[in-house]
């Protein structure tokens, strides 16, 4: 007899709950504790490995960044969530904390509040919990932005939303999707590869099978219903991008585009190298024009 247990989807820059997948022999072993393997890297703990959204504007100075919860819910939700705020709390510091993060506060938002500001939504099925959790930009772009993260916060499993949460705070820090890198392993059909320079990627090291920025890994482990923490190669690339933090050393395509005289231009999701009018082949060749892939960028709007 055929089971169904629930499975899970993203957007971009978001990951979403709800559809309906079987419950195959291998997956039952696996819940049950027989056959639950995942296949480890070797030498995790030296091999860097992910992708960041490429540029120094997206990192926060000094790896540190306020955390406040937007309270635009009536009183009996803001109770009600409180819980589990305090568990998202404890459960994202204590990992980004492995990787040289820091996040404060955690406090209501105040009108004027800085930082990472996060939405508080209720489910309306917190049973598939079909919403969508989503970032509005990446790394410091968020800075202040009301409601830049938005968490449902009443979904019946504690570890998927844990899971979705740190998922979440890894887009705040810059990170983007693992699954979406060529050397992907990952079968995700809802999100198709993409094309890394022209939406602003930086590769780091090779594909990480164990990230909690891949949706398969993730996907994984709220079947099992597991609470997962970052991997060694997050660990990796974190402290590697911060590392050298607002310096253009980190990310080299900023660093080529800016001595050759053109413009590195930063948008809340992406970035490009803007190509200044004196520059002429070949070295306009070697960048994509931030006109093509952004129309919406104006000779008047570098920032």
């Amino acid at each position: 007899m055929k089971k169904a247990l629930y499975g899970l989807s993203e957007s971009k820059g978001s990951r979403f709950v709800g559809t309906f997948v079987p419950l195959t022999l291998a997956l039952l072993e696996c819940l049950i504790g027989q056959s639950c393997k995942t296949k480890s890297a070797e030498n995790p703990e030296s091999d860097i490995k992910g992708i960041v959204a490429e540029g120094r504007e997206f990192l926060w100075p000094n790896a540190t960044a306020s955390v406040c919860w937007e309270n635009d819910i009536p009183p009996i939700y803001w109770h009600k969530f409180e819980p589990m705020r305090k568990k998202i709390e404890q459960h994202v510091s204590s990992q980004m904390a492995r990787a040289g993060f820091t996040l404060t506060g955690w406090l209501a938002c105040e009108p004027n509040s800085k930082g990472m500001r996060i939405a508080q939504k209720k489910s309306q099925k917190p049973h598939v919990k079909y919403e969508q959790a989503s970032v509005e930009a990446f790394g410091y772009k968020l800075d202040g932005v009301v409601g830049g993260i938005k968490l449902y916060m009443d979904f019946y499993y504690d570890s998927v939303l844990l899971n979705t949460a740190l998922h979440e705070f890894g887009h705040a820090i810059g990170l983007q999707h693992e699954h979406l890198r060529p050397d992907s392993q990952c079968n995700q059909k809802h999100e198709r590869r993409a094309d890394l320079q022209s939406m602003g990627s930086l590769l780091i090291g090779s594909y990480d099978s164990e990230s909690i920025m891949n949706y398969c890994y993730v996907d994984q482990a709220d079947i099992e219903v597991k609470t997962v923490g970052l991997s060694a190669g997050d660990i990796s690339t974190i402290k590697t991008i911060y590392s050298n933090t607002r310096s253009t050393q980190t990310f080299p395509r900023e660093n080529k585009c800016i001595k050759d005289g053109n413009l590195w231009v930063t948008k809340k999701l992406r970035s490009c190298c803007k190509i200044a009018p004196g520059n002429k082949p070949p070295n306009q060749a070697e960048y994509p024009i931030c006109k093509a892939h952004f129309p919406w960028i104006s000779d008047s709007d570098d920032n």
